[in-house]
Order: C-alpha cells, then sequence, then structure tokens
C-alpha cells in the first residue's frame, strides 16, 4: 500500500533536496521549497512532474513528503 496517490502535492524532504542541491551545479531551484504533483506511484518510487517541465522526475518514496 502506498501512501501516496495520484494528484497528491508533495515536495522533497529536506535531507534529500540538500542532497540533490549539491549535485546540480547550476543552483538555480531551491528544491527545499518546490511543490510538484503526483503522478504515479508504487511501493519503492515516486513520480513526480513539477512546475514548469515537461518530464517528470521519478524519486524514491523516502524523499518525499506531504507538501
Amino acid at each position: 500500500m502506498t501512501r501516496f496517490k495520484k494528484g497528491d502535492p508533495v515536495r522533497l524532504t529536506t535531507r534529500y533536496a540538500n542532497a540533490l542541491s549539491k549535485a546540480v551545479q547550476a543552483k538555480r531551484v531551491d528544491w527545499r521549497m518546490r511543490i510538484g504533483v503526483v503522478r504515479a506511484c508504487n511501493d519503492t518510487q515516486v513520480t513526480i512532474m513539477w512546475p514548469g517541465r515537461r518530464s517528470p522526475d521519478y524519486v524514491q518514496v523516502k524523499g518525499v513528503e506531504d507538501a
């Protein structure tokens, strides 16, 4: 049973967002404050569509929290 449903607003956890910000060269996006929408979810990963992006991102369930 997954805890996220299609259409739920979510954001990245602080720990995951900080790791992502350090990995990206251009720090144009503040991943800690960005809110996306769940497109799909299974037991291990969540597919998130971020505003202003054309393609979704696949994130581990432990790296996502409710917005």
